[in-house]
């Protein structure tokens, strides 16, 4: 997902808490792009809150929040909206696919 030539950026701030971004976004595909000192943990995509396999905020107490592409859920419209979301990804990599067979 990240582009070519493009380097993931790793800043730990003063209270030991450490900070991803990519082009100036915070980013990260392999785990949060923010980790707290008190163990709070965020995920990113370039710039937008983003997590597919559960909360993207992860509070210190077990609590979270649900985002996809920028926007909040409760735990079930979280499930709907992922499956959607699921749906259109694959609906343009087939629709990609043919145009490229086409070529």
């Amino acid at each position: 997902m990240s582009k070519a030539g493009s380097q993931l950026v790793q800043i730990e701030d003063q209270h030991g808490g450490s900070h991803w971004y990519l082009e100036g976004k915070r980013h990260r595909e392999d785990g949060p792009a923010i980790v707290l000192a008190n163990g709070s943990r965020h995920w990113f995509i370039p710039g937008l809150r983003h997590r597919e396999d559960g909360p993207a905020i992860e509070w210190v107490g077990g609590t979270g929040s649900w985002w996809l592409m920028g926007g909040e859920y409760t735990p079930k419209t979280f499930e709907v909206a992922l499956a959607r979301l699921v749906r259109l990804r694959d609906k343009e990599r087939k629709r990609a696919g043919s145009i490229r067979s086409a070529a």
